[in-house]
């Protein structure tokens, strides 16, 4: 099933696949050690947009270990006006957002950085996610970091979505002749 592969390479290049019967098997991964890295002297708001849950909960140990204050809005947070909480608390630095729950209809504009962990399929919620801090009442220029995964389907789906196309099956199926090549 091409969607079930899709779904698979793309946890593996965040560390981590859930097997058929649900199981959580953790793969080596540098993102963490990245946000670390990124995380080093942070001092104003951010907003991280992450796919899986297994990536927010390795997203939130990074911010635990560095004593970063921190709200998630995915689909296990009850309160999902959350985000006005980040906005309004100037000791909340960071919000950790799953693309289905925070991509459409949230200002963030109190952040003007924006890092995705890792990347969504459709180049519509990516260009939604975006907007969420490119709003009116922003008066900074605003940033955005991409994670990516060298030499894996993740570099084809960031070109992708920096084309403002969706990836599909036919761009995974291309990737999969590629890789074959090699």
């Amino acid at each position: 099933n091409p969607l079930a592969r899709m779904v698979k390479l793309r946890q593996m290049c965040s560390g981590h696949i859930r097997d058929d019967s649900g199981t959580v098997h953790r793969l080596k991964c540098a993102k963490p050690a990245a946000l670390e890295e990124f995380l080093e002297g942070w001092d104003k708001k951010l907003v991280i947009f992450a796919e899986f849950e297994e990536s927010i909960t390795d997203i939130c140990r990074v911010l635990d270990k560095h004593k970063i204050t921190y709200v998630t809005l995915d689909g296990r947070q009850r309160d999902k006006q959350i985000w006005k909480k980040f906005q309004k608390d100037r000791e909340l630095q960071v919000i950790v957002c799953q693309y289905r729950s925070a991509a459409t209809g949230i200002d963030l504009f109190a952040a003007d950085t924006m890092l995705f962990y890792e990347p969504t399929l459709s180049s519509q919620i990516f260009e939604q996610a975006c907007d969420r801090i490119h709003r009116p009442g922003q008066r900074e220029k605003c940033s955005y970091i991409l994670f990516e995964t060298a030499k894996t389907v993740e570099v084809k789906i960031w070109d992708a979505l920096m084309r403002h196309r969706d990836f599909n099956e036919n761009e995974l199926h291309a990737f999969v002749e590629e890789v074959r090549k090699t």
